[in-house]
Formats: C-alpha cells, structure tokens, sequence
C-alpha cells in the first residue's frame, strides 16, 4: 500500500508518516502543495492520498482532489482543522472515501485508511476486472504478488483467507501469504464458487471443509466462526442429511 502525504505543516506531516509506519503502510512522498501533489500522483500513482484541505499555494486541497481524479482512481482521505458546515459540504462534493478531523490519533487514522480501502473497493470500477477472453485465462489458480514477483497459487490449496485490518492473509496447505487488499477486493477477483464467506473477516474454500455446525466450521484443526448472518449461505453449499 503506497500512500501519497499531502499536508502543508512539517510536524503533522511527520507525525502522519510515523503513524502511517506503525500501521505498516509506506509513504512514498510528502508534499505540501496542491501542484506538488498532483506531479506525485502522475509520477508515483499512489494507492491512497492522505490529503490535508488547507494547503500552501493558491490550490487547496479540495481543488487539488477534483483534478487527482482526472489523473487517476485514486481514494482520498480529507484532513482538516476545520470542521465547520461549509467546508465539509465542498469536500463531500468531491466523493472522499473518508475524513478526519484534526487533532487525530494513530486509531483514527487506521479506521480512516480501512474505511477509505473499503468504500474504494466497493465502486463499480475499482472492482470490475478487465481481462482477455476466459479461455484464455487460467482458471484454477491465482498469482500472488510477493515483493516483485508472483507466485502461482492453486485455488486448490487455499484453505481459507482472512481479513487482518486493510489487509488479508491467505492460508494455503504449506504456508500464509500476507496481501495489501482488503478481503471484499480478494473476493471479487478471485470469482470463484468453491469459497464461501462465513463472517465478514473469514472466506473459506468449501473442498476443505472437515465438519461443521451452525457457529464454526472446521477445516482440519483449524476452527474457524461462522457469524448468524452467513449460516444459511453456507450451509446451502453442502448436501447434508
């Protein structure tokens, strides 16, 4: 997750980089201006925006998003001292994916960040996938990226994948495989009927299902909760007598 700082004072700034490092996010550049900002965005393409309203040069920060999503898709978290009516209506104008006001804390910025990943992974066009016809697709199997490159990994050895913060592990039969996407973006790419959600934290490949009962399911040894909510969509994948 590469996340772009826009923020005109140098000691917010700083406190946003170090937090954004103890939540494991990499912040590829600082800057302090909306021009600045816009350059970062054509050259880096960040993931994420963290993007203070008040800003130095005659572009804030709301001017500054409107022209980013000309550049690219892009979530951005509004910051801002301000809370008042008015500018929050002209940021809401702009489709932010969440909004903090400062002061803030380390937790705050955290929720801001997986509601922002959330919300952008539920639009039409961060999730459709564009691809060559589905012959030519391989289909059982998904590659993983791991540091640069990606590893192939057979659906058939996914045991279950589940949701850690803005991020998703993925346990196979030999290891776990960290992901920079949260567990709803997985899902929609993967595309695949032999994983079934049992909580909104938990997706489960149905060929390694063991046992169950109405509130876990096991795989193995592995005891995994199935919420209230998911039981009847679960169930309904097994022919039980």
């Amino acid at each position: 997750m590469k996340i772009l700082v826009v923020e005109n004072s140098s000691i917010v700034a700083s406190d946003i980089v170090l937090s954004l490092g103890d939540l494991g996010y990499e912040v590829v550049k600082w800057v302090k201006t909306g021009k600045a900002a816009l350059e970062a965005v054509h050259d880096l393409a960040p993931d994420l925006i963290i993007m203070d309203i008040n800003l130095d040069g005659p572009m804030d920060g709301i001017q500054a998003a409107e022209l980013v999503s000309k550049i690219q898709l892009v979530p951005i978290i509004y910051l801002t001292a301000y809370s008042d009516n008015t500018t929050f209506e002209r940021a809401k104008k702009t489709h932010p994916f969440a909004y903090l006001v400062k002061p803030f804390v380390e937790k705050d910025l955290g929720f801001a960040i997986d509601l922002a990943i959330d919300n952008f992974s539920k639009q039409p066009q961060a999730s459709t996938i564009t691809t060559s016809p589905t012959e030519h697709l391989v289909l059982d199997a998904v590659f993983l990226k791991v540091n640069k490159h990606y590893i192939k990994i057979l659906l058939r050895d996914i045991l279950y994948v589940q949701a850690e913060r803005s991020y998703c592990k993925v346990f196979t039969v030999e290891k776990i495989h960290l992901l920079t996407m949260s567990l709803h973006t997985f899902e929609t790419k993967l595309n695949s009927q032999d994983f079934v959600r049992v909580s909104r934290s938990a997706l489960v490949n149905i060929h390694h299902v063991d046992s169950f009962e109405n509130h876990s399911v096991w795989l193995g040894d592995q005891e995994i909760r199935i919420s209230r909510s998911f039981q009847d969509a679960f169930q309904s994948k097994f022919l039980s007598i």
